[in-house]
């Protein structure tokens, strides 16, 4: 743990410096990996800072390496100011629902980011070569910040928005934390105190639910079996195929067209896939074999997922799940299971924020996956653990960091 103690700097918005503080009661920072954290500091009534904080409705504080928006100040005893870190930017931004997209998760994070505050722009951090492929999709509109989160969680990957007042810009960065950091974080080796491990299985499911909307393809004649333009004229190359147990057509599942007959058809009515069809029907997939059915109506339907290894037992458990497509939905599942968490102060050892840290000069960031050993009463265990947070303090005599752990996702 660096000793030193940085002072406390607030800008505006607009990256102008009004005001250092060196002489405060306590700061506290909790710095998230993927998530947002939060700031508070305590200063006395005399201090300059009050009217600055006072009179001033948008400030960001930055503190070494840290920095955070300013969301709130309360005068008492003695001045509170309360913050979120800079990424909380993202909860006021929103992204519009889109189609399942396939890509690396960096790739489309940053899309959807930049998107969202095409009207402020915001700098593009370094790509992270070599990741897999995801599909992501939603369905209707969400926060920013949710969508980013979520994202990211598939593949162990996290961020941070970046106040670089030097440059006068936004940052955001996508983070990878280092997954062979050789550190061994242990109350054996007495370079960890004060550990406390919870593990919390109230969430866990095997299985779930979720309502899927159907992707609405357009107005289609049976007779033809090409959809229609809104002319009423028939458009090439779309034609549908009904799919079988012995040869499905995945690729049918949660679409549905709506029945209407060409420009000057003399049909009323036409059998497909074995049943009548009138204009206004509704020709619909609700199953993965493709089998089209009719419908008179085009609602949500529950469809049932399962985890990649299926339980057929009293362990058995489902959840209604919120998701409303299937890449949402299983990313919530996949989320529902037991977590082990950790966190215990440290000595010895030396927090470093990713921006612009430097490898010889701290033991682990955000993101570093470290082998982690505690032992409680007659209970031992090892394991490796990666480093989700990290709660920072700084008081006069009194300088401490203490890092979170979870599991790693595999």
């Amino acid at each position: 743990m660096n000793t030193t103690i940085p002072d406390i700097r607030f800008y505006d918005f607009n990256f102008k410096l009004i005001h250092v503080e060196n002489q405060f009661l306590s700061s506290n920072w909790n710095i998230c990996y993927n998530d947002i954290g939060t700031f508070e500091a305590h200063f006395d009534l005399g201090s300059d800072t009050l009217p600055v904080v006072m009179d001033s409705d948008y400030l960001v504080v930055v503190q070494g390496e840290l920095s955070a928006i300013i969301t709130g100040k309360k005068l008492g005893d003695d001045l509170a100011v309360f913050g979120r870190t800079c990424n909380w930017l993202l909860t006021k931004r929103v992204t519009d629902a889109f189609d399942a997209t396939n890509g690396a998760a960096d790739q489309l994070v940053y899309t959807k980011v930049q998107e969202a505050f095409f009207d402020s722009p915001v700098i593009r951090g370094d790509s992270i070569p070599l990741l897999p492929s995801i599909t992501v999709e939603r369905t209707e509109k969400c926060e920013t910040f949710s969508f980013v989160q979520e994202c990211l969680k598939q593949q162990g990957l996290g961020h941070e928005m970046r106040f670089n007042f030097a440059e006068k810009e936004w940052i955001f960065q996508i983070r990878n934390g280092n997954k062979n950091n050789p550190l061994v974080i242990s109350t054996v080796n007495r370079n960890a105190y004060d550990v406390v491990m919870d593990s919390d299985s109230l969430n866990l499911c095997t299985d779930g639910w979720y309502k899927q909307k159907y992707q609405n393809m357009g107005e289609w004649d049976p007779q033809v079996n090409l959809l229609l333009d809104s002319d009423g004229n028939t458009i090439s190359g779309t034609s549908i195929t009904n799919g079988t147990a012995a040869n499905p057509i995945p690729s049918n599942f949660a679409k549905c067209w709506k029945v209407r007959f060409k420009q000057n058809s003399t049909y009323t009515s036409y059998v497909k896939f074995g049943v009548r069809l009138y204009p206004g029907d509704f020709v619909v997939c609700d199953n993965k074999t493709g089998i089209l059915k009719k419908a008179d109506k085009t609602d949500p339907f529950w469809v049932k997922i399962s985890k990649s290894s299926p339980v057929i037992n009293i362990l058995r458990w489902e959840s209604l799940l919120s998701g409303g497509s299937e890449s949402e939905a299983f990313l919530e599942l996949n989320n529902a299971r037991i977590t082990d968490g950790i966190q215990g102060k440290t000595v010895g050892v030396r927090f470093g924020n990713e921006d612009g840290y430097k490898r010889n000069e701290c033991d682990y960031t955000l993101g570093d996956i470290v082998l982690v050993e505690w032992q409680s009463g007659t209970y031992k265990k090892r394991a490796r653990k990666r480093i989700v947070g990290v709660n920072l303090w700084y008081e006069t005599g009194n300088i401490g960091e203490e890092p979170v752990f979870e599991d790693v996702e595999l």
